[in-house]
């Protein structure tokens, strides 16, 4: 596949990826899919890809990946490090999760991304990411819980409880669900780290059949 150009590339960018290469890991939701898959292939979408950590998973188990973020720079410093057969199998998309239009595919990833979809504009971009995903595809994700720290008076990021995120998943099987709180960290816009109390559910969840 062809990777599609963009020019948000700069040397800022570039420092701020390079620092935050030891926390660039393939999250636990892509790595148990990947798992539940059992060796089975087919096209992948990797929403909010970021840095590209879960697509360079997909690509390195022979899975074609469609790639997408509001900002590439990160995938595709992956994709200039690929050998020429992963290079086919990547497809690189920049657009936002309010307009991006989503292939039938296999698997839709979405790690640390769909939390930070405003809630006026959730469950129409919910509804894409479902119909996108072919019967006895997967779904694998993360979702940001009532009690993060983030959540009081946020009207910029959707949070849920364990009751909605289960109703989320109308017409699949739940295969693995994790929730998790911590005391940890975050980072901002300006690269500044702060305490922060995360609360967080990972899901992989299959299609059902109709």
């Amino acid at each position: 596949m062809k990777k599609q150009d963009d020019d948000n590339t700069s040397a800022s960018n570039w420092n701020a990826f390079q620092k935050d290469k030891k926390r660039n890991v393939p999250s636990n939701a892509a790595k148990m899919a990947l798992k539940l898959f059992d060796n089975r292939k087919g096209l992948a979408i990797d929403i909010g890809c970021g840095a590209g950590a879960d697509s360079l998973l997909m690509l390195e188990q022979d899975w074609s990946v469609i790639a997408l973020d509001h900002n590439t720079l990160g995938i595709n410093i992956v994709y200039e490090n690929l050998d020429a057969e992963k290079k086919d199998n990547l497809y690189i998309v920049q657009d936002t999760f309010e307009n991006m239009k989503l292939h039938t595919c296999n698997w839709l990833n979405a790690s640390f991304s769909l939390p930070f979809i405003s809630p006026k504009d959730y469950d129409d971009v919910w509804q894409k990411i479902s119909n996108s995903i072919a019967p006895d595809g997967r779904f694998s994700g993360t979702f940001f819980g009532n009690k993060d720290s983030w959540a009081p008076g946020n009207t910029l990021r959707t949070f849920h409880t364990k009751e909605q995120v289960i109703k989320l998943f109308g017409g699949f099987e739940i295969e693995w669900f994790d929730e998790r709180e911590r005391e940890g960290t975050s980072i901002d816009a300006s690269r500044v780290e702060h305490l922060k109390h995360w609360h967080v559910f990972e899901v992989v969840a299959k299609k059902v059949q109709l």
